[in-house]
Order: C-alpha cells, then sequence, then structure tokens
C-alpha cells in the first residue's frame, strides 16, 4: 500500500523522538514536574476527550435520527479514539499530538486528509493490481 512507508517510518521515529525528549527534559527540570505534566496532560485530555465524545456522539444520532450518514462524525470518532491513545502514551510529542486531535476543526480536516490518503490508497491498490493470484 501507499500510506505504508510513511506509517512505518512515523511509527519507527515517535516513539524515539518522545523518549529522546523526556530524557531532555528529565535532565533540565527533573522527574516530578515531567511525572506531573503526564498525569496533568492525562487527566486534562481525558476530561476533553469525555466532552468531546458526547458532543460527537449527539451530532452522529441527530444525523441518524435525519436519515443522513453521519460521515464527519465518523471520522472524527476516529480521531478522537487515536486522541485517547496518544494522550494515554507518556510523552511530549504524543501529549502535543493528542491534544492537536481534541480540537474539532484540526481533527476533522486531518482525519479527511488521513481516510483520504488510506483509502485512496487501499482503493488504488484494488482497482489498479489486481489480487495475486490471479490475472
Amino acid at each position: 500500500m501507499h500510506w505504508l512507508p510513511w506509517s512505518f517510518w512515523l511509527f519507527l521515529f515517535l516513539p524515539v523522538l518522545d523518549i529522546w525528549l523526556s530524557i531532555s527534559l528529565y535532565g533540565m527540570i527533573g522527574i516530578e514536574p515531567i511525572m506531573g505534566l503526564f498525569v496533568g496532560t492525562w487527566l486534562i485530555g481525558g476530561w476533553i476527550f469525555s466532552r468531546q465524545t458526547a458532543s460527537v456522539a449527539g451530532r452522529a444520532l441527530t444525523a441518524f435520527s435525519q436519515g443522513e450518514l453521519p460521515a464527519d462524525e465518523i471520522q472524527e470518532s476516529v480521531g478522537l479514539v487515536i486522541a485517547a491513545a496518544l494522550l494515554a502514551t507518556p510523552g511530549v510529542v504524543t501529549d502535543i499530538m493528542g491534544f492537536a486531535l481534541l480540537t474539532p476543526r484540526l481533527r476533522l480536516s486531518l482525519m479527511r486528509i488521513i481516510f483520504e490518503a488510506v483509502w485512496g490508497s487501499v482503493i488504488f491498490d484494488l482497482l489498479v493490481k489486481p489480487p495475486s493470484g490471479r490475472r
């Protein structure tokens, strides 16, 4: 798939960058402030996450009741799950990325880009490349 190379490098280097930044901060300010930062972002992020989830679920139910497919809400829900996972992971970079995904407009824009890249790649692979074993 076309999106695999950049996602592989992202998942390989993101933890390395997070560990390096955390160790650098430890050398500057000590362990207690860093742990406080991680726990604080986890608690604040969890509170924002719960409010955002309720908002997205409400909009999805409204769309369903009107007979519409809540496509934006589905994309936002995936973004919220990713944000929760990033905020639950201790690290400065993952916290920044998690809070970015908790911002509604930014989350929807990022998720649209991600969905188009992933689904476009999947559809391209299905339409252009024949499955292995078939001609």
